[in-house]
């Protein structure tokens, strides 16, 4: 097993050790993924001064987002977005603040400083995300 690399498995077949698994480029900055099971994704997401995601939400997974340096603001849509006349809840997280985001919540972030925010999910799939407004 090799420690400054990425290894499938150990001896005993249950242990991974692993580095970046893949880093995306986006309008907004960059995601990173940092680590991926079968239930679970973790990822870093380094959003540049005035970064904005698309609007968004995901039919299965639940997420919680955790800003690791920086300031954030998330709009969400707890009775959903109905064509921008959906009630908006603004959420403005400070470094060491979190915030969970159900499944079926469209929501969207903006980035006040160039920030870093470290993002917990219960999966990872390109197919379980719904645009409603693009990001920039």
């Amino acid at each position: 097993m090799a420690i400054d690399g990425h290894v499938e498995e150990n001896e005993t077949g249950d242990v991974e050790l692993s580095s970046i698994l893949k880093e995306t480029p986006k309008n907004w900055g960059v995601e990173i993924v940092l680590a991926q099971g079968p239930s679970y994704c973790g990822k870093k997401l380094v959003i540049n001064d005035g970064g904005k995601s698309s609007l968004h939400f995901h039919k299965s997974t639940d997420e919680t987002l955790y800003v690791q340096d920086g300031q954030v603001v998330i709009d969400v849509y707890p009775e959903g977005y109905d064509n921008g006349r959906g009630r908006r809840v603004r959420y403005v997280l400070n470094t060491g603040n979190s915030l969970r985001i159900p499944p079926n919540i469209p929501h969207q972030f903006l980035a006040i400083t160039k920030s870093e925010v470290l993002e917990f999910a219960t999966q990872h799939s390109k197919d379980d995300i719904y645009r409603l407004e693009n990001g920039t």
